[in-house]
């Protein structure tokens, strides 16, 4: 994976997404891991209701990626 050109690996960003990552990977640890994705859905669920701008820009940019690729590419020796 290309780092310099991966929007999570931007200083900027990666303290933000490993936090969140981190608090995720801890509820899926003490809460079970369907607690962990009802609470994910209902966090997306908040910020689309609070911020619909965000979330217009988010399904855009979600359209013109391949998140298959993005998962096989984190992965390069496992496929």
């Amino acid at each position: 994976m290309n780092n310099s050109r991966n929007i999570f690996f931007r200083s900027s960003n990666i303290v933000i997404i490993y936090t969140a990552l981190r608090i995720l990977l801890a509820m899926e640890k003490q809460l079970g891991l369907e607690a962990m994705l009802e609470y994910h859905r209902k966090y997306i669920q908040v910020i689309d209701g609070n911020n619909p701008v965000l979330k217009h820009a988010v399904n855009r940019a979600l359209s013109l990626i391949s998140v298959e690729k993005i998962y096989k590419e984190s992965f390069p020796y496992e496929n």
